[in-house]
């Protein structure tokens, strides 16, 4: 940068400050040389620019780890990230590492989301959630049927009974499962409920049956039983238990972009975009997806009540459930998976685009920052984050697989010289 030296006079590296400009428009490499503003630079290399246009140099870093360290997030005080194949918690105080899971797929990026039932998380293969410093599975598994006897002396009345077993984990929370099993019993008979299947997950604290009426269609609880029970007898009840809630509910797939909003949880798998069922972060129906053009590659709320979708353009969903929404396509730029930061506000989020950055101050309206003068490079996923220096705040992004933007002006070279004298 000419002049960088004169700038430097005695003053030590880290402190550094062009003297030089200011360049309040910071970088413009849209705009042919010829045309580029006099306060505009044509690029900027480690260095960081400053709300009033100067100059100072970018700060280093120091190594404080060493490993194959990726999927770094951190919020409310809880920090996880990916090394090697482990996913880790980090100690948001002296960054002391605890392993939670291992043999997990290499270089798949790991993607989260808070929630007050704690941090749900996917790597496009597995799903798992955090709590308490322990991992639990995202959702209880779906429970298949028990094979039906009848039995002698058991009181029933004659008729056709229905039959279902769900998993729970030790909080409760429960899973879904198949169509009930149904067997015709004669009057003063018995039901016995055999070769009850197996949970896979050790998560599951519990096998609770259900049975219907006679002649019902509705089934109520029956008993709690301990996993490795295989068989139960079915007598007569004179008390109904509460119904069952989770029939045909599924757990929810793995994916690679996760957002919660108004009570569901909704996960980006390929084109389609999953959602929950209320307040059921870990169940969800057959066909509660929606189906983009192409894939998502972020999710986002908004303050006001919408969903922002990125797919093939951006998408945003007015309204409060899925059932409810209201699609309009907003921008037609591509996003950057992995690029979505939360500002501290709460509120603004902002994301990179094939065509720069985007800021959504909850309102459900984007603004693309630097239209007019940055393109930066297209590239299929990324990181940022947000960080406050000296009184002023960044958001910084590192891309993957990009390629230049063929917006870019025809004579701007993006390079770097390093001089050793």
């Amino acid at each position: 940068m000419p002049g960088s030296e004169r700038g430097r006079s005695g003053v030590p590296d880290e402190k550094w400050e062009s003297t030089e400009g200011p360049w309040p428009k910071g970088i413009n490499n849209r705009t042919a040389d010829r045309h580029v503003p006099f306060d505009a630079l044509r690029n900027a290399v480690n260095v960081e620019l400053r709300n009033d246009g100067g100059v100072r140099r970018r700060p280093g870093f120091t190594e404080i780890a060493t490993g194959n360290y990726h999927s770094l997030w951190c919020e409310n005080d809880i920090a996880l990230v990916m090394k090697g194949d482990a996913l880790t918690a980090l100690s948001t105080t002296d960054l002391s590492e605890t392993t939670l899971l291992t043999n997990l797929s290499l270089g798949n990026r790991m993607v989260y989301q808070y929630t007050p039932l704690g941090v749900y998380f996917s790597n496009g293969v597995i799903t798992g959630r955090y709590v308490n410093g322990a991992v639990r599975g995202w959702g209880v598994e779906h429970a298949n049927r028990p094979v039906l006897s009848q039995t002698a002396n058991g009181g029933l009345d004659a008729g056709t009974y229905q039959v279902a077993i769900t998993y729970t984990f030790a909080d409760g929370e429960e899973g879904g499962t198949t169509t009930a099993a149904a067997i015709t019993i004669s009057s003063g008979g018995g039901i016995q409920a055999a070769v009850i299947p197996q949970p896979a997950s050790l998560d599951v604290a519990s096998i609770e049956l259900y049975v219907s009426a006679t002649n019902g269609a509705v089934l109520y609880h029956y008993g709690s039983y301990a996993v490795g029970t295989t068989t139960v007898i079915i007598n007569r009840s004179t008390t109904l238990g509460r119904e069952l809630s989770t029939q045909f509910l599924y757990p929810m797939p793995a994916g690679n972009v996760i957002e919660e909003f108004n009570g569901r949880l909704y996960i980006a798998v390929g084109n389609l975009v999953w959602f929950s069922e209320p307040f059921r972060y870990g169940q969800r129906k057959a066909d509660s997806f929606m189906m983009f053009p192409d894939t998502v590659s972020i999710l986002s709320r908004a303050a006001n009540g919408g969903l922002h979708v990125v797919a093939d353009q951006h998408y945003y969903l007015a309204g409060g459930a899925p059932a409810d929404f209201s699609m309009s396509a907003i921008l037609d730029h591509r996003g950057v998976r992995g690029t979505l930061v939360k500002l501290p506000d709460g509120i603004t989020r902002a994301w990179v685009t094939d065509k720069g950055m985007v800021t959504s101050s909850g309102s459900g309206q984007l603004e693309v920052q630097l239209r007019d003068t940055l393109f930066i490079d297209e590239a299929t996923e990324g990181a940022a984050l947000y960080t406050e220096r000296d009184g002023e705040t960044f958001i910084v992004a590192s891309l993957r697989d990009g390629q230049q933007s063929v917006a870019v002006a025809g004579d701007f070279v993006d390079a770097e010289v390093i001089r050793r004298s």
